[in-house]
């Protein structure tokens, strides 16, 4: 029981481990929850933008001086801040993510929590049947009239007593 316990442990970290890289590659509640935030600068500075792990922009800030850029212009410099923003937040989420799982590995250790279930289960239904022979010896030794029917079987209606109370 200890060797399964040990494997199902092994297992349940490897699959924490790889749950915490995947959201660290952009799940939202992960990546929320550590504070990431990717900024990004166009424009000399001009325009700044602000994106969350979620992928949506907290914010765009333009100096006043970023509108004689242009509509055409202008939409170009806050493209490329909001793409520097999200490329920053990918940058930290890789930093922040440890090494990714196994997959190979991880389908062994299963593999191992599966052949040791099936072990313990085989083990159990021998206790199991093992018990039941018992209890079936013991039932077999006992009087025909106290006998314990098998399960699942109505036990047999007993004659009246001609000489018992009516």
């Amino acid at each position: 029981m200890a060797e399964f316990e040990r494997l199902l442990a092994e297992t349940r970290r490897a699959l924490a481990d790889s749950r915490a890289g995947a959201a660290a590659d952009g799940a939202p509640a992960d990546g929320e929850a550590a504070g990431l935030l990717g900024t990004g600068v166009a424009a000399d500075g001009q325009v700044r933008a602000t994106a969350r792990a979620s992928g949506r922009l907290a914010s765009i800030a333009l100096e006043p001086r970023a509108l004689r850029l242009g509509t055409q212009a202008l939409g170009e410099q806050i493209l490329l801040a909001v793409n520097a923003a999200l490329d920053d937040l990918q940058a930290q989420a890789a930093a922040q993510a440890g090494p990714a799982a196994d997959p190979a590995a991880l389908a062994e250790r299963m593999q191992e929590l599966q052949d040791q279930s099936v072990r313990q289960m085989q083990l159990f239904a021998q206790n199991i049947a093992g018990a039941v022979g018992r209890i079936s010896a013991a039932a077999g030794a006992r009087p025909s009239g106290d006998a314990v029917p098998p399960a699942g079987t109505r036990p047999a209606a007993r004659p009246a007593d001609p000489d018992g109370p009516a």
